[in-house]
């Protein structure tokens, strides 16, 4: 069979028919309504409709509206056929209102006929379709009212807020009020909220809150109610200075959390205090709720909502207490004083330092609790105090501090001053220093004087050598360095210690040698009566013992030449009448003791003068001439009484008028007060004259102590003194 479509365009509905080569077999017609209300009614209403009847009806209301269907009979012929997809097959209505689809058919459907069909938005179609035949009676068809209406928006979205179940976090509606208005709606919010951006959520006017007094209460929107969605509330807590708050949370918190995830993705409060930032949902608070100790008088809340789940949100209260300083100061060797006995400090409590003794504070000795809760400086330190190098002590000459390398100079440090060997301390000096803490060092004990290291004087040494058994000229021969004081003198322009112009001498301390005024003067052949010799034409050895053997072995390191510098005579030296024939010779150095040169002591008191006296003993030493030719080459010592001046004289006299030479003598000879006699019978083995050196004489201060005191140059070469 073949078909042929014919179309015929109305002004307000179009017609199409559909027909076969041999006879009409459909109509098909779309008829649009866009008016306010109207009636729809099948063909030829009230009278049973046609056969092969197809007609759609297109409603349209403006845009904001709804178009409302309602029936007032309703009957059309009732089918159903499982092949052809059940009730309805044959001859049905069919409503579309952009939300669901309504077939029907009958006279009784109880669903779309009963009540009114609202359309979803401003289109809705109703299509009326009849088949080929219907039976006797055949049916009248239907007749409907449409009705252009306002759709309630509010209503619709308050609907979907609460039953949608699936992606019910995307729905949106007014969550405060909504206002229908005709063709639309619109959101409106309660005071303290403005509407977001999406024109249907309130959100709370809560940004930028700045909290400046002592105490306050912070809730989050319609706390204990529900807060509101996208919102973003900050407060800013700044108290007075010097204060800190202690913040308390009702047990009452509630905030949006997720299971999987510990970091609040969704809703969530942010607290900011002290470079510190912690952030809370769910319903734990930190700390119980109760923060404490805070110490900070600023703090930021910031409270996060998403679109989705509302709870009922938190209450915080805050009060004020006086900041604390948190950092306890502490000071090693030193004190700390605190204002009070509480284990903190509060503002501007004032905390002092001393440092224990010894010690010097280096910082700030009051430091003040500031109002952000650091102190005004740092604590300060105590370093042990220095007294530096005990510069007095190590320039003390002939000695050395005791672990000096060890010392590091500071308070309490000791510096014992130990006196080299062969030297001894002066009395009087202290030879301990401390440090001290005004930075000094301070003698320890009775005595204040810086020391002083003399040589130890008088201290013979033993024989090194057997002494000989015989004498020669009235003396035995001395050990090697038995007698370290001993000094030989040559003179001339060449130091020469086989020389035969010479002289003995004693060392007396470090700088001094003591000799007889009369070799250090020119023989008068050789110059004006009582001239000085020029000290570069003296020349002192000591360590000497065999000037010979010395001479030929140079090798031994125990003598040595030295350096005159000055010529130093008694200024009353009469060499006519040998009164004060005594000299000093100044080194250009001073000498270093050891075990074979050390001074012989010179007489200290009266009290060492009262001991020359007759029939005191004493040690003669010197190079003297064993016979008016030979001179000793070795060192000789011997053994000598002290006389009387009278005995002295009577025996000078008597001998000489049996020896010519020396009645010479005794005719212009006077023995003073400042002269002593002593020696030994003329020509005996104790004879002490027979030399042209000057000899020195000894005595031992006490019998238990070796100490030798100089008392006199004696054995000169012109006197012989009466035989003794």
């Amino acid at each position: 069979m073949r078909y042929a479509l014919v179309t015929f365009n109305f002004t307000r509905f179009k017609i199409v028919y559909l027909f076969s080569l041999f006879g009409l077999v459909a109509c098909q017609q779309v008829i649009y309504r866009n008016d306010t209300y109207g009636i729809l009614e099948s063909p030829q209403f009230p009278s049973p409709y046609p056969d092969n009847v197809d007609i759609t009806w297109v409603l349209t209301a403006p845009p904001g509206y709804q178009m409302k269907l309602y029936f007032t009979h309703f009957e059309i012929e009732d089918s159903y056929d499982t092949d052809l997809g059940g009730e309805c097959v044959y001859d049905y209505v069919k409503i579309d209102t952009q939300k669901r689809n309504i077939t029907c058919c009958g006279t009784l459907n109880p669903g779309p006929i009963t009540r009114q069909i609202v359309s979803r938005d401003n289109l809705m179609t109703v299509k009326f379709v009849s088949d080929y035949s219907n039976e006797d009676p055949r049916p009248l068809g239907f007749r409907a009212h449409y009705v252009i209406d306002d759709k309630d928006e509010c209503a619709e979205m308050e609907y979907a807020a609460r039953y949608t179940t699936q992606d019910w976090d995307e729905v949106i509606y007014c969550n405060h009020h909504c206002i229908n208005v005709p063709g639309s709606y619109y959101c409106t919010c309660r005071p303290g909220f403005n509407l977001h951006a999406n024109q249907h959520t309130c959100t709370a006017i809560c940004q930028n809150q700045f909290l400046t007094e002592d105490s306050g209460l912070v809730t989050s929107p319609d706390y204990p109610d529900q807060y509101s969605k996208l919102t973003d509330c900050d407060w800013q807590i700044q108290v007075r200075d010097g204060l800190s708050l202690n913040i308390t949370f009702d047990t009452n918190f509630d905030i949006e959390d997720h299971f999987n995830y510990t970091d609040c993705p969704y809703d969530y409060l942010k607290i900011t205090y002290s470079g510190q930032e912690t952030v809370h949902c769910g319903q734990n608070i930190s700390f119980a709720g109760v923060w404490t100790d805070l110490n900070t008088r600023s703090l930021r809340l910031n409270f996060h909502t998403d679109y989705s789940i509302e709870k009922s949100g938190f209450k915080l209260t805050y009060e004020t207490i006086r900041i604390r300083c948190l950092n306890r100061p502490t000071l090693e060797h030193g004190v700390v004083n605190f204002p009070s006995s509480n284990p903190f400090s509060e503002f501007e409590d004032e905390v002092s330092f001393q440092c224990n003794t010894g010690y010097e504070l280096n910082g700030e000795n009051v430091i003040t609790c500031q109002s952000d809760g650091s102190w005004s400086s740092q604590p300060p330190t105590c370093t042990i105090k220095s007294c530096g190098s005990p510069v007095r002590l190590e320039s003390v000459s002939n000695s050395r501090i005791l672990n000096h390398q060890n010392l590091a100079f500071t308070y309490g440090d000791e510096a014992t001053v130990e006196c080299n060997e062969w030297y001894k301390a002066i009395p009087g000096s202290a030879m301990t220093w401390r440090c001290s803490d005004a930075r000094s060092w301070v003698p320890v004990g009775s005595h204040s004087a810086v020391p002083v290291c003399k040589p130890e004087c008088g201290q013979r040494n033993n024989a090194t050598r057997r002494l000989l058994g015989g004498h020669i000229s009235g003396g035995a021969v001395a050990g090697r360095n038995q007698w370290p004081w001993m000094v030989f003198l040559n003179f001339g322009t060449d130091s020469n210690i086989v020389g035969s112009s010479s002289c003995g001498a004693s060392l007396i301390s470090s700088r001094y040698i003591m000799t007889a005024a009369h070799c250090v003067t020119i023989e008068q052949q050789f110059a004006a009566p009582n001239t000085p010799r020029q000290p570069h034409h003296v020349h002192a050895w000591v360590g000497v013992h065999d000037r010979r053997e010395d001479y030929n072995h140079d090798t031994h390191a125990s003598f040595r030449n030295l350096t005159i510098s000055r010529v130093i005579r008694h200024p009353r030296f009469n060499p006519n009448t040998w009164e004060y024939d005594v000299a000093l010779l100044e080194l250009d150095e001073p000498v270093v003791m050891n075990n074979v040169t050390r001074p012989i002591c010179m007489p200290e008191s009266i009290a060492d003068f009262d001991r020359i006296r007759p029939n005191v003993t004493g040690e003669i030493i010197g190079w003297g001439k064993h016979s008016t030719t030979h001179p000793s080459y070795i060192l000789l010592h011997g053994t000598t009484t002290i006389v009387s001046n009278a005995q002295c004289l009577g025996r000078l006299h008597s001998l000489g008028r049996t020896y010519s030479h020396i009645g010479q003598i005794a005719s212009w000879f006077r023995l003073t007060g400042n002269m002593f006699c002593a020696g030994s019978v003329y020509r005996s083995t104790s004879y002490t004259c027979k030399g042209t050196q000057v000899a020195r004489l000894c005595y031992k201060v006490t019998a238990e102590n070796i100490t030798s005191k100089a008392l006199f140059l004696s054995a000169f070469h012109r006197l012989c003194v009466a035989g003794h």
